[in-house]
């Protein structure tokens, strides 16, 4: 079964049961009714700080890093954002369509 989305979230213990995605589609209930689902459950955790979801060591690479590896890593760890860090700080983002973009124009 696909769940529309994981419960609880991390550091959240007061999350509702995640419905599953088959059980709803079997029940009757179309794409619209399981976005209002979606979105619902969504907003009685909307008061939670941020710091309950984000990734606290996330993967990054440098400016200078190339391209391929780049791309090699969002593919083999499913990253849709890449966060570039030079000294510590944080330059930019790269994201997969950024990627595509450069490899396709070479």
């Amino acid at each position: 079964m696909v769940c529309l989305w994981e419960w609880p979230l991390k550091g959240i213990s007061s999350a509702p049961a995640c419905p599953e995605y088959d059980d709803l589609m079997r029940d009757g209930t179309s794409i619209g009714q399981a976005w209002k689902v979606f979105i619902e459950k969504g907003r009685e955790q909307a008061d939670h700080p941020v710091s309950q979801i984000l990734i606290a060591s996330p993967v990054t690479f440098r400016s200078t890093d190339e391209l391929l590896k780049a791309a090699s890593t969002m593919i083999n760890k499913q990253i849709r954002i890449l966060p570039v860090v030079d000294d510590g700080k944080l330059v930019g983002t790269i994201s997969r369509s950024d990627l595509a973009a450069a490899l396709m124009n070479g």
